[in-house]
């Protein structure tokens, strides 16, 4: 519940308190703890699209092994389109069919 809510920015709106008011559910939990759960959400629709590339990284690395090369960083791991979206949900709106 609190991911849907966070994915379609209605804690943006709000500050952490007067959000927490809002449903029955959020009163449950005590502030500082419902406010730190609010922050990791936001944390994880940013921050996916990096693990996702640190992914895809140690997948090429294990390939050259397997392969009996030796990998060789060659910088372009760095950047990677998916890092050009704000977040998780922008980006799974504009990539298709993207596989790791």
């Amino acid at each position: 519940m609190l991911r849907t809510d966070v994915e379609t920015g209605k804690h943006k709106k709000k500050k952490p308190k007067l959000f927490q008011q809002e449903r029955e559910e959020y009163k449950k939990f005590d502030s500082s703890v419902f406010r730190g759960h609010i922050y990791q959400e936001t944390r994880r629709n940013k921050e996916s699209a990096y693990w996702m590339v640190k992914k895809k990284k140690k997948e090429k690395k294990k390939l050259a092994k397997r392969q009996g090369k030796k990998y060789k960083d060659d910088g372009n791991d760095f950047y990677d389109p998916v890092l050009d979206y704000v977040d998780l949900k922008e980006w799974k709106a504009n990539v298709v069919n993207f596989r790791l």
